[in-house]
């Protein structure tokens, strides 16, 4: 993170000697006082990266529910032959799921399913 900090302020200085130079001088002296201490000259982020990847974990098991939702709707559209069945499965078959999930396996249910159980439920 260092090095592309350093490398902005280098590009942005080389871009500095256009019309809007006092700007850019600008822009480079808020990005050393935030991001640099002014003696030592070290990095010091100011976002906790653990709350980054917690983020990015949340955000792939929404991703992963959404992809079961459309799993189950996909094979309830193309498993059966009968026009009639296939509708009604697209419709029942996640919200089936979406249901089951809910009561047995949502982090915050009342009946949540415990370690070993959820694997096989899962």
């Amino acid at each position: 993170m260092k090095i592309y900090l350093r490398l902005s302020i280098t590009v942005i200085s080389f871009f500095a000697e256009n019309k809007r130079r006092k700007s850019c001088y600008l822009l480079i002296y808020y990005l050393k006082k935030k991001y640099f201490e002014d003696s030592k000259n070290e990095f010091r982020p100011e976002v906790n990266f653990m709350e980054i990847i917690k983020a990015v974990n949340l955000a792939m098991a929404f991703f992963l529910e959404l992809a079961m939702i459309i799993a189950f709707g996909y094979f309830g559209f193309h498993y059966p032959k009968i026009i009639l069945i296939q509708y009604i499965l697209v419709i029942l078959l996640p919200i089936i799921a979406m249901s089951l999930w809910g009561y047995f396996a949502a982090p915050k249910s009342k009946h949540r399913l415990e370690q070993p159980q959820r694997y096989f439920f899962a």
